[in-house]
């Protein structure tokens, strides 16, 4: 039997099957035919994508696929880690943790178990919304040094350099704080000399050596009109 056919007979039997169909009632969605147990958690979902996507002029699947918004509504997760246990919440949707960890506390409520903290999920899903690079500035801002940040984060502290070096050519973070004046002199130097060097280049060139994301932020200070160069 097709899904057609089902719903038509729910919706036309009689007797108790003539009641079937409000059993678990489905929730009004232009995108889909799926049924939720929480509809107006659902509903809210719903709504919050379609903003999002007129917002950004595109789809409202390509801003959180329908199968997952149902997911959330069943499951009503209470904390950003189990909330990034739904499919499609550590990819596509992983950019909106916090907006819709925001849709999800008023229907959580009294349901949720005695150590559950709105505020402290709220920070974490703000900073799971954020992109690595943005992550690592987020720390980094914090007061966090460059080692506390590669351990915290699992990455090599080259990496967070790198990230680093996106902020040092806008301005927001001082290369000086991540790199002794002399190195920067020294590989800034090298890059004069050969205009036209890689960066293995540079990385091979450089007495007393260097790293690829020490190279990135004198690159970028060299880049950048912030920078006496």
């Amino acid at each position: 039997t097709n899904k057609a056919g089902i719903s038509l007979e729910l919706t036309q039997g009689t007797g108790s099957n003539s009641k079937l169909s409000s059993v678990q009632p489905k929730v009004s969605d232009v995108t889909s035919r799926y049924v939720s147990n929480n509809p107006e958690l659902y509903n809210d979902l719903v709504e919050w994508r379609k903003g999002k996507a007129e917002s950004m002029n595109v789809k409202s699947t390509d801003v959180v696929g329908t199968k997952t918004l149902l997911e959330i509504s069943n499951k009503k997760p209470d904390s950003v880690k189990s909330l990034l246990e739904i499919t499609g919440m550590k990819g596509k949707g992983k950019p909106y943790i916090a907006e819709i960890m925001k849709i999800l506390l008023p229907h959580i409520g009294g349901e949720a178990g005695p150590l559950f903290n709105a505020d402290a999920e709220l920070k974490e899903a703000e900073y799971e919304s954020l992109s690595t690079t943005e992550k690592t500035h987020h720390l980094f801002c914090q007061g966090k040094t460059v080692a506390q940040i590669a351990s915290e984060r699992k990455l090599t502290p080259a990496t967070i350099i790198g990230h680093l070096a996106e902020y040092v050519a806008n301005g927001e973070v001082d290369p000086y704080k991540l790199m002794s004046k002399d190195s920067i002199e020294r590989i800034k130097m090298f890059i004069l000399e050969n205009p036209n060097s890689t960066d293995k280049t540079v990385l091979e060139g450089v007495k007393a050596g260097c790293t690829y994301g020490e190279i990135r932020i004198v690159r970028a200070m060299m880049e950048s009109n912030l920078y006496d160069n």
